[in-house]
């Protein structure tokens, strides 16, 4: 929504990695936050969750629930997982 893009105009810096790849960036440390907005597949989330948890950071939809059966990754860095699920919660 237009949280979202809220956090689009503000970042200071924007790239396009897509799907997995994204994810395991911000696992890494090298990306803050990802978002896959739309048409996944469980097989698609279901790897990634232990991954980026294990690296402290945080695999949510875009109701800020993990769910790994639904159709959306955000992924986020642990200094903003918090900030990112009250976002996805607040503004639904």
């Amino acid at each position: 929504g237009d949280w979202l893009k809220d956090i689009k105009r503000t970042a200071k810096r924007l790239r396009g990695y897509g799907d997995f790849w994204q994810h395991m960036l911000v696992a890494q440390g090298a990306v803050d936050l990802a978002i896959d907005a739309i048409g996944l597949e469980p097989y698609d989330i279901a790897a990634m969750i232990p991954i980026v948890e294990a690296a402290g950071g945080r695999l949510v939809d875009r109701r800020g629930e993990v769910n790994w059966r639904g159709d959306t990754a955000i992924t986020s860095a642990p200094g903003l997982t918090d900030k990112i699920v009250h976002g996805l919660r607040s503004h639904r």
